[in-house]
């Protein structure tokens, strides 16, 4: 359907492992939804593309974050200036890497859990869109995006004291 809140797309490109898009929207009250998801594996650049298009019609989107990785994939049967960055644009319009936002310079991964740890926790500040009722998460994800809730607890720290700042991802795709 269509979604009259502002929507931001994050696109990771998967030449073995899945392509996996978010749909992400911000209430009028300040919270962020993950409302809808795309996962396909074994797909190239353009068919993910314009099946991603075809999910985000009538959507008021406001940006597209890609993985920076997309960039620098090649493709064998292709020109040598190809990339899945350019591919997808083709498709999709203006996308930015995601080491270009404000919200990423000198981010790690550690930060970015962080992050979504942070909009996940129960704040007494907030009141939940449902119940109306304190405390309540600044952000929600709908249970039709499964891979994401499946993949979130496996997103965890390595072993701090081996001074590690990165996370490990048990599953990157």
């Amino acid at each position: 359907g269509t979604m009259e809140w502002p929507v931001w797309r994050g696109i990771d490109y998967g030449t073995n492992a899945p392509t996996v898009c978010e749909w992400l929207t911000q209430s009028p009250d300040g919270d962020f939804f993950v409302f809808r998801e795309y996962e396909q594996r074994g797909r190239n650049a353009e068919e993910n593309a314009v099946a991603i298009r075809a999910m985000s019609q009538g959507d008021r989107l406001i940006s597209t974050w890609v993985d920076p990785r997309m960039q620098m994939n090649r493709d064998l049967e292709r020109p040598l200036e190809w990339s899945a960055f350019k591919e997808f644009g083709k498709h999709l319009g203006h996308i930015m890497s995601a080491s270009e936002g404000p919200a990423d310079r000198g981010s790690t991964r550690a930060n970015r859990l962080q992050a979504w740890k942070l909009a996940l926790q129960q704040n007494p500040e907030r009141v939940h869109y449902l119940t109306h009722q304190a405390p309540a998460p600044r952000l929600y994800i709908f249970n039709t995006c499964t891979r994401l809730i499946w993949e979130l607890p496996w997103l965890q720290y390595r072993d701090a004291a081996q001074g590690y700042e990165d996370v490990e991802k048990v599953d990157d795709h």
